[in-house]
């Protein structure tokens, strides 16, 4: 309830390490294996999440984390995944490929915010490109938020924008249970401002 931003309160949140341990203490940041994904997404459907949060990049999932997505959506799951932050013209392939071999379970987040103001693309940002259909953008500019220690800082990214779209799908899914993932998916496409 100070300096840092949320949207979904009263959610529980079912949080999931799935990191090399050890690995985000090095120079080179976290490493994040395909087992360790797969285990984070599993857990969290067992748990009954109604969205997962993967605020995490990179090349093409295996098969062993789009087995665990596909079970996820299965059973209902709304994923939001990272766009990236290397101003491409696509998402990262880790959110592109599920978006597009699960069409209507998965949203790509891109960033808006940055000197130019709060309704562009965020610099950093990958675009939509290919994945234009399953895109939205939230805020991922200069979002306070504290480090592992408690230790707050100013963060930008679309590993911070991700949060806040997976936060918007819980709270549809807290005021209207009854909706299914890809209901609330639709709902959020329909009602977003296209910014171009």
């Amino acid at each position: 309830n100070q300096d840092t931003m949320g949207v979904a309160f009263n959610a529980t949140i079912v949080s999931e390490r799935a990191d090399s341990v050890g690995s985000c203490a090095t120079k080179d940041g976290c490493n994040f294996f395909d087992d360790g994904i797969a285990a984070g997404i599993d857990a969290a459907r067992v748990a009954g999440a109604r969205v997962i949060n993967l605020s995490l990049g990179g090349s093409t999932p295996g098969s062993g984390v789009l087995a665990a997505m596909q079970r996820a959506v299965n059973a209902g799951i709304v994923l939001v995944i990272s766009a990236g932050n290397d101003s491409t013209a696509n998402p990262d392939p880790f959110a592109l490929t599920p978006a597009q071999d699960f069409p209507g379970s998965v949203i790509i987040a891109g960033s808006i915010g940055g000197p130019s103001g709060n309704n562009a693309i965020s610099d950093f940002s990958d675009r939509a490109g290919s994945g234009s259909s399953f895109y939205l953008m939230a805020l991922g500019y200069n979002d306070r938020a504290p480090d592992n220690t408690g230790t707050q800082y100013i963060w930008s990214g679309t590993s911070f924008a991700a949060p806040t779209i997976s936060g918007a799908v819980a709270l549809m899914a807290q005021a209207f249970p009854n909706l299914t993932g890809q209901q609330i998916v639709k709902i959020l496409f329909d009602s977003a401002d296209d910014l171009g």
